[in-house]
């Protein structure tokens, strides 16, 4: 991910290999978008894309995309039959599903 040093904004990205991790926060406009543009890919067949991929690849120019950087202990993911559960650990609860 190529982030501006100056305000965190996501200026592109690419698969060079790394994992990205961490937790997405979407303002409400955001996300409906987000959605109705997966739906539109799905639409359209494209079934081998995840979410991610829609707003980052494909219609970056829709979303003003932040990074706040974490390090690989900041954040875990539990995932359980009925959804995630993701916990800072500096915190509680950030949210579940």
């Amino acid at each position: 991910m190529h982030v501006d040093d100056h305000d965190n904004d996501v200026i592109s990205c690419d698969r060079d290999g790394s994992q990205d991790y961490g937790v997405s926060k979407w303002a409400q406009a955001d996300s409906s978008k987000l959605a109705k543009l997966v739906e539109q890919e799905f639409e359209a067949k494209n079934y081998d894309i995840y979410w991610e991929d829609v707003a980052i690849f494909k219609y970056p120019d829709q979303f003003n995309l932040t990074v706040h950087k974490v390090k690989p202990n900041d954040i875990v993911e539990i995932a359980g039959l009925d959804g995630r559960l993701f916990v800072n650990r500096k915190q509680k609860v950030l949210f579940s599903n």
